[in-house]
């Protein structure tokens, strides 16, 4: 058989139940600090975007990485441009516009990414999604991460450059948490 798919699939269905981590609130309060991952993300169009099973560049990147100094890493691809966090997706505001690193190479488009974007369209941020430089990056005024477990966590720090949580960071985590509670209530 090799790689080939079976004609008549049959699917193994596993189920595995864990604790929410418990990650400590001054992350989402006060910010966390942001590595740069030596471990670069390969191109595959094909794959980009999709949340598959072979995490192996972000074990490798997460292996690398000071626990006690970062609390995430900064994923480049191969040609240098900054595409997401180890675990998180990334976005950072300028003169009050949001960007966020295009996906349609490599990356993981995630649920609360998808989410913010939409916030930003119906409550009038200008948003840009595209190939972004880490000049661009580090010339932001804000930077912030996302996933659905921990929401947002502002960053503070990227490498030895400060940043500091600031009010469009804060007006974002707002209309984020309004979103979730009306989709609490809807759920009701």
């Amino acid at each position: 058989r090799g790689y080939r798919f079976p004609e008549a699939p049959v699917p193994t269905r596993l189920l595995s139940i864990h604790p929410k981590p418990d990650y400590p609130v001054e992350q989402k309060n006060r910010g966390i600090s942001l590595g740069i991952c030596t471990t670069k993300l390969g191109i595959n169009p094909l794959l980009a975007g999709l949340k598959h099973l072979n995490r192996l560049e972000q074990v490798m990147a997460r292996s690398e990485l000071n626990s006690s100094r970062y609390q995430e890493g900064l994923m480049l691809d191969y040609e240098g441009y900054p595409i997401e966090g180890i675990m998180t997706n990334l976005f950072w505001l300028s003169a009050g516009e949001l960007f966020t690193p295009d996906l349609g190479l490599c990356g993981v488009s995630g649920v609360i990414r998808s989410i913010i974007i939409e916030l930003a369209e119906k409550n009038g941020i200008p948003y840009s999604v595209d190939r972004f430089t880490m000049d661009q990056l580090l010339a932001a005024d804000e930077i912030f991460v996302t996933n659905s477990l921990i929401g947002i966590w502002p960053v503070k720090n990227l490498d030895s450059q400060q940043f500091l949580p600031g009010l469009m960071t804060k007006k974002i985590v707002e209309l984020l948490n309004n979103e979730r509670e009306k989709d609490l209530e809807y759920k009701k």
